[in-house]
């Protein structure tokens, strides 16, 4: 099986990549294989170790060029949001995936609710922000280089 299918997204990311031009979607789905998030047997995220999320905080505050106390306060600047969806798609998607409940306490004790709309946020800047998906797929190839020397 190939294309969409055979990455098997979850549900709603499933809904949103349907709305998108064929294009766009085998995009998506070559970025999710690269990245290794889905392993491609059973299309669930790759069986790997947790990373900490104390580590994905100060990483991703490094590469936004922002403060740890300003990621993890509660102001809603643009840059912040994008930061912060950051690091939930890296807690969500490299290794195993850390709950949402556990992202939501590191993130300054959000509710998970609001964590799995910046997930949500997250794909889709995967999608659309070149930058964005720069910026996920050098942090996935770290990782998982890091993983395979370990």
């Amino acid at each position: 099986m190939t294309g969409l299918a055979a990455v098997r997204a979850p549900f709603w990311q499933r809904d949103r990549m349907a709305r998108l031009p064929q294009t766009i979607r085998r995009d998506a789905v070559s970025i999710e294989q690269r990245s290794g998030a889905w392993c491609q047997t059973c299309g669930k995220a790759a069986h790997l170790a947790p990373i900490a999320p104390d580590i994905v905080l100060a990483l991703t505050a490094r590469r936004f060029g922002i403060t740890l106390d300003s990621l993890l306060s509660h102001r809603r600047a643009e840059q912040l949001v994008v930061a912060r969806a950051f690091a939930v798609w890296a807690l969500r998607s490299l290794g195993q995936a850390t709950s949402y409940p556990a992202i939501g306490r590191a993130l300054g004790g959000r509710d998970h609710t609001t964590i799995i709309n910046l997930h949500q946020k997250a794909i889709w800047l995967r999608l659309s922000d070149t930058t964005f998906r720069r910026h996920s797929e050098e942090l996935a190839a770290r990782f998982y280089a890091l993983r395979e020397h370990t």
